[in-house]
């Protein structure tokens, strides 16, 4: 069977006005930037895989409860990951994740978030192996991307970045 393919786009926000606890609590000098696939935000989707199992804990308020990184740190983390890895090279803490979120009270990404790994052929991007680093929930995520449109997206997001440098 084969698997279509997704659409990806970016959206820059600033996370105070937005809201978001962390930036509220301890104020924030940068833009956020909010993920959408097929037009549905990113976070939407992983929020409806999470409720069935936050409620089986107990703690239905921990489904998608989390903040959103800046422009820069998902661009850096994307390109990163679309590198080939240099079987010489240092293993980093990343251990060739993406790390979508941050921790909706602190703002820190290794506290609470969500990240997936990316691999890609001559034709097209995945984003697979969706976690969350404290919870062993299952999402079975995957997404494909045409390879000239998820560059072209990339280019996107560099640009969202771009602007804030201007």
């Amino acid at each position: 069977m084969m698997m279509d393919t997704n659409t990806l786009d970016f959206e820059m926000f600033d996370p105070e006005e937005a809201g978001e606890e962390w930036a509220l609590t301890w104020g924030s000098d940068h833009k956020a930037v909010e993920v959408y696939i097929d037009g549905k935000k990113l976070l939407d989707i992983i929020r409806e895989i999470e409720v069935p199992y936050a409620e089986e804990e107990g703690n239905p308020e921990l489904a998608g409860s989390y903040g959103h990184v800046s422009p820069e740190s998902l661009y850096i983390d994307l390109c990163r990951t679309s590198l080939e890895e240099d079987p010489n090279e240092e293993k980093s803490y990343y251990d060739g994740r993406v790390y979508l979120f941050c921790c909706r009270d602190c703002g820190e990404v290794f506290c609470w978030t969500v990240s997936f790994r990316v691999k890609e052929d001559e034709e097209f991007v995945y984003w697979y192996d969706f976690r969350n680093m404290h919870r062993w929930w299952e999402y079975n995520l995957t997404f494909k991307f045409e390879k000239e449109d998820y560059q072209e997206a990339l280019w996107e997001l560099w640009d969202l970045f771009e602007k804030l440098e201007r």
